[in-house]
């Protein structure tokens, strides 16, 4: 793969991106107790406003890799899937990633990291294992998102797990229904829990469009 060429990640077959938008939702309800991880929940989330906040209790019922997830989708009629994909990239993002230097992800010109034979691809993965080579998303407009995960006991004590700020970004997966956003990645052992997601400013986010908070076992 060329130093210029976009790296699409996905945990889903993006090739079906023009079933995307069936205009369905599958939503757990905020205040069940019986929501179980597997399979996992999606439930409304408007991530516009500052603030907006969203909470679930959970319970895991095998220890497994759990990602939560800003899920997009349209509300528009069928008619234009493509059309209305590039609308939503827009503001989500395309999808794509290169490889760069640490050093210059966050400057004005990161540099990409050049691999066109077997054994430049090898060096470069070496890189990523060792942090001197990073993933830089595509343009998108950036999210930021306090996520807190609490374990949750039969007294009903609570133990911290998770509490974090991310700056969401992209989308690297697509899929029942939607855009898939990755907030953030958690290793569960089985037990209750509890996530709260909110967001921290106001986001111009486009009409037309659901917002979801989406956690579901990640298989590696």
């Amino acid at each position: 793969m060329s130093g210029g060429e976009i790296i699409l990640k996905s945990r889903r077959i993006l090739a079906g991106l023009v079933a995307l938008f069936p205009w369905m939702t599958t939503t757990a309800c905020a205040t069940s107790s019986d929501v179980k991880l597997p399979p996992g929940f999606t439930i409304k989330w408007n991530i516009a406003p500052k603030d907006s906040l969203v909470e679930q209790e959970f319970v895991v019922t095998k220890d497994c890799w759990v990602r939560f997830d800003i899920k997009f989708s349209s509300t528009r009629p069928p008619g234009d899937p493509i059309g209305e994909l590039e609308r939503m990239k827009k503001f989500i993002g395309t999808g794509s990633s290169w490889i760069v230097t640490k050093e210059s992800a966050n400057t004005d010109h990161p540099e990409v990291v050049i691999a066109r034979t077997p054994e430049e691809v090898q060096r470069r993965d070496e890189g990523v294992a060792k942090g001197i080579y990073v993933y830089k998303a595509g343009p998108s407009v950036i999210v930021p998102v306090r996520i807190r995960i609490e374990q949750v006991d039969s007294a009903g004590t609570t133990t911290v797990h998770t509490d974090k700020l991310v700056d969401t970004e992209n989308f690297d997966a697509a899929g029942s229904g939607g855009l898939f956003r990755k907030i953030t990645l958690v290793n569960l052992k089985p037990g209750k829990y509890r996530v709260r997601a909110s967001t921290t400013r106001d986001s111009a986010l486009p009409p037309d469009i659901e917002t979801f908070l989406s956690a579901e076992r990640d298989n590696r």
